[in-house]
């Protein structure tokens, strides 16, 4: 697959106003440090033709100044990638290939339209669409093994087996149970805020669970939905009614997911 804008105003237009704005300013931001750099570069060139050719010294001191410049042009290019993509993944829960993997040498961008282009290329044009499909695929996919298949109880639905964790001196997640959280979490908010992203809180609290779990703590997820881990990798979810355990059930169609995961993955 190849990053090309078949049509600028169709990108534009699938683009929401908000994410045109914050594109924008972010390509606004690399621009003025190109801008300077670009300045500089031409000042090398000015000053090399003035020196005379027997200065060969001078001459490769300032071709090495002249390579650490487009290095930091280099570098701010795929900065720029990386901010826009990593923008789009955390707001939409959309997963693609990216703009990097598949470009050896980064020329200077003079638009963010391919690198965005790029990721509609491998999205359908509702990004919202393909962030709740890769929520229920990520989040279902986790399910393989028999003993592994989710349990409802009234109110509370238990995940056996779900979770890795590190353990030196204190529990945290290993880096399978990092995205075995992330996309429970991900479908738990859209599910019953609907939203692809996770609110900031959320994410603060992940993140703490990246460092240290407290096994004796239940944690609140939002309003209703609280959480509790176990050293012997289960975790529990607890909701407000049963009625709202079974929305969950039901909406990641959990009855027989682990058998019907080893049907479509042998």
């Amino acid at each position: 697959m190849t990053y090309t804008i078949k049509n600028t105003q169709d990108i534009l237009n699938r683009l929401s106003s908000e994410d045109q704005i914050h594109c924008q300013l972010v390509f606004e931001n690399y621009q003025n440090k190109l801008h300077l750099i670009n300045s500089l570069l031409e000042t090398i060139r000015d000053t090399t033709e003035k020196i005379e050719k027997r200065d060969k010294e001078e001459i490769q001191k300032i071709g090495e100044i002249n390579d650490l410049l487009n290095g930091i042009i280099r570098i701010n290019s795929e900065s720029l990638v990386k901010i826009l993509e990593s923008y789009f993944i955390t707001k939409y829960a959309i997963s693609f290939s990216s703009y990097l993997n598949l470009k050896a040498k980064l020329s200077p961008f003079n638009s963010f339209l391919p690198i965005v282009s790029g990721i509609f290329s491998q999205c359908s044009e509702d990004l919202n669409i393909s962030g709740s499909e890769n929520i229920a695929d990520k989040f279902q996919r986790r399910f393989y093994y028999q003993e592994e298949q989710p349990v409802i109880n009234g109110e509370k639905i238990c995940l056996p087996f779900y979770c890795c964790y590190n353990n030196y001196g204190h529990l945290s997640l290993q880096k399978d149970g990092e995205q075995s959280i992330k996309w429970l979490l991900h479908a738990l908010c859209y599910c019953f805020l609907n939203t692809n992203s996770m609110p900031s809180e959320l994410s603060t609290l992940y993140d703490q669970w990246l460092k240290e779990i407290d096994v004796k703590r239940t944690y609140i997820i939002f309003p209703g939905v609280t959480i509790k881990f176990f050293r012997n990798r289960k975790v529990n979810l607890s909701f407000s009614t049963p009625e709202h355990a079974l929305k969950f059930w039901n909406h990641f169609e959990l009855t027989g997911i682990a058998a019907r995961m080893r049907t479509k993955n042998p």
